[in-house]
């Protein structure tokens, strides 16, 4: 009969286990000889910061994710004491911390700050706490610019795809600029062929594009026109593609939006511009330096393109 005990202690677990199906909730460990738990936890919280350009604390659909903002995860009420799990957010706004430690019967007993750059205000409050939040619970924060850049609007433009071609071609976006002449815009002549041609990216926003050839490694010059179906869209995309760089500069009266950049290496040039429906992604390599008449140039050239655009699918 003590034997027959033993086993049915033993099983007893596992039958209530398949009958309940398993807790979606952290179970503290039993430590061996006793019959109460200890909170012994390994949290994985998420958390999400982005620029809340209107201040109304709310995450609009406009409003872009902010990277490279810390985050930190604390024992809930101990924010000035060693944080548990820290790091900055990525491109798009997001983190996820994980900690161990005594943390409550529940495993919530945490607080989620950020530290807010000198060159923001918080529009949420700083400190978020955990406790009673389920676990796929997401912290956000809203951060709104001390120097916001006044944006250049441009009027309602939109683009028809429609009408950028006769029907049944395919726009080719090198005969926007085929018949200009580059020296102005470049510093020199581009003296390499140019091929026009469509995709369709990962995110699944069509591009007509304008490119030397692959094999040219003298050369890079490329530029990507995603011609949406309404304004929101394309500046969905257009927050997408500048997230990565924060820190690139904002040309004046260019489109609705524009950023401009140069790669760590100091070998590409970067303009991505909103107007209206369309997003304008320009890559330049070659012979420019990244000086201000160069990003003057390469403006006045981003602004050809979506003038000559508008002009013919406008």
């Amino acid at each position: 009969m003590e034997k027959i005990m033993k086993l049915l202690r033993f099983l007893l677990p596992s039958f209530l286990l398949a009958a309940c199906g398993a807790s979606s909730q952290p179970t503290p460990i039993l430590p061996s000889g006793y019959g109460s738990p200890i909170s012994e936890c390994f949290p994985a919280r998420d958390a999400v910061v982005w620029e809340d350009s209107n201040g109304d604390g709310k995450q609009d659909e406009r409003e872009r994710p902010l990277a490279g903002i810390p985050v930190a995860m604390y024992h809930a009420g101990t924010r000035d004491n060693a944080n548990l799990s820290s790091g900055v957010t990525d491109a798009q706004g997001a983190i996820t911390l994980h900690g161990i430690g005594d943390l409550g019967e529940k495993c919530d007993e945490l607080d989620i700050a950020v530290d807010v750059p000198s060159d923001y205000l918080p529009t949420t409050p700083t400190t978020v706490s955990l406790i009673g939040q389920p676990y796929d619970y997401i912290a956000r924060f809203g951060l709104i610019s001390q120097f916001p850049t006044p944006k250049a609007k441009a009027g309602g433009s939109f683009a028809d795809p429609g009408t950028l071609a006769p029907p049944g071609e395919f726009f080719q976006a090198c005969s926007l600029i085929e018949t200009e002449n580059l020296s102005p815009y470049l510093g020199t002549s581009l003296d390499f062929p140019l091929t026009s041609s469509g995709a369709i990216g990962e995110n699944g926003v069509l591009t007509y594009d304008c490119m030397t050839a692959p094999s040219e490694t003298a050369v890079t010059f490329y530029y990507a026109l995603a011609v949406e179906s309404d304004s929101a869209r394309a500046a969905a995309f257009f927050d997408e593609l500048i997230a990565p760089h924060p820190d690139a500069s904002i040309p004046d009266s260019l489109g609705d939006d524009a950023r401009f950049w140069q790669d760590e290496n100091g070998v590409m040039l970067y303009a991505v511009v909103l107007q209206g429906n369309v997003v304008l992604n320009l890559n330049l390599a070659f012979w420019l330096d990244d000086s201000p008449e160069t990003h003057t140039r390469v403006i006045e050239f981003a602004r050809l393109i979506l003038t000559r655009l508008f002009e013919r699918g406008g």
